[in-house]
């Protein structure tokens, strides 16, 4: 919004992404009607806390038969005149698998790889169990609370909570997410679709300096399971000064290309049954 009470944004619902404009009155209140192509209108109640100490806009978003409630914190932080040292950084986070899987939802673990500028912006990406991918740019709040929201499967179903970064050593990232497919005969797995709400988990990632081991181990097990395997594949692995992992046993036979990103701590490498993607 700008000094004279105007303001502009972008609201993604139902897989679109529609846009409002208007203005607040001097109690900091606007309510706006807006129509959608296909879809019926959306009728916006907006309430701006003139009180600088909450820095909030809530109110509510209505549609036929549809009514759900916002709020919108005050996006503070920009890299010249308001920098932000607690939540900048790089993280990584799991996204672990659903308890009825792989029965009612997907049985793989998700990911995430999350940028925060110290300009305050997020670049949020990932992928979940059955390999959908995700991302999103939004700005963190004053008090490091993310919202997030990515449309999946063409419109047909969402990831959506909020997640929180703490800004004392070590920081972290967490929160509940809300991984939703509506029944869909156009894929081949799940056509009944699932809901799954999921603790999201992670931490602050440091790269390693050049010439210097990612993780702080040299010899490991890689172990490779579920799926069409109809036994785990267990590998005993050295990590290479270069990040990558080399198969240091005589059994599985199965050839293993597996390496480390050290900029952002992916780890994806290939076997002969296939390939695999996984985050520390």
């Amino acid at each position: 919004s700008s000094s004279k009470g105007a303001f502009s944004g972008k609201v993604y619902l139902d897989g679109i992404i529609t846009t409002i404009s208007g203005a607040f009155d001097l109690n900091g209140n606007s309510t706006k009607t807006v129509t959608r192509k296909g879809k019926s209108p959306l009728t916006f109640n907006l309430h701006l806390n003139l009180h600088p100490v909450d820095d909030l806009l809530t109110g509510s978003i209505t549609a036929t038969n549809w009514f759900s409630g916002l709020i919108a914190d005050h996006a503070v932080f920009n890299p010249s005149n308001n920098p932000t040292a607690d939540y900048s950084g790089r993280f990584t986070a799991q996204i672990p698998l659903s308890p009825g899987a792989p029965a009612t939802a997907p049985g793989g673990y998700g990911y995430a790889l999350i940028t925060n500028s110290v300009g305050g912006n997020i670049t949020f990406i990932g992928g979940l169990g059955d390999g959908t991918t995700f991302s999103q740019t939004v700005p963190v709040s004053k008090n490091g609370h993310m919202p997030l929201y990515s449309s999946l499967y063409t419109g047909k179903g969402l990831l959506l909570g909020w997640l929180t970064f703490t800004n004392t050593p070590p920081k972290t990232v967490s929160g509940n997410v809300a991984w939703l497919k509506t029944n869909s005969t156009a894929t081949a797995f799940y056509q009944t679709g699932f809901t799954n709400v999921l603790s999201l988990t992670g931490s602050q990632y440091t790269p390693a300096a050049p010439g210097l081991r990612l993780l702080n181990v040299t010899n490991a097990t890689l172990t490779i399971a579920d799926g069409d395997l109809a036994a785990p594949l267990v590998y005993n692995v050295r990590l290479l000064t270069n990040n990558t992992l080399t198969n240091i046993g005589l059994i599985p036979t199965n050839k293993l290309t597996a390496k480390f990103t050290n900029a952002t701590g992916s780890f994806q490498g290939t076997t002969h049954t296939g390939s695999i993607l996984l985050e520390p």
